[in-house]
């Protein structure tokens, strides 16, 4: 990865979150840099990390309940 794609990213990120959008950084494999990870999220607990054998299902209810986890606790 490029300094210039990392930024890139991270300029992306931003803009989502400016209009709203709630960022989850999932990073899947033997080594996801989680500080990485955890710069594209405003909350170090929307960081999900998983093996690369994970089962899709799993991770895609785990993805789900931070989710709505997260929009509940705005709603208030």
């Amino acid at each position: 990865q490029t300094t210039y794609n990392y930024f890139k990213f991270i300029e992306i990120v931003e803009k989502l979150q400016n209009k709203g959008i709630h960022v989850i950084a999932v990073g899947i494999g033997t080594v996801p840099d989680s500080g990485q990870l955890g710069q594209a999220t405003q909350n170090e607990e929307d960081v999900i990390s998983a093996p690369q054998d994970v089962d899709p299902a799993t991770l895609g209810n785990r993805i789900m309940e931070r989710a709505f986890q997260r929009r509940d606790m705005i709603r208030y």
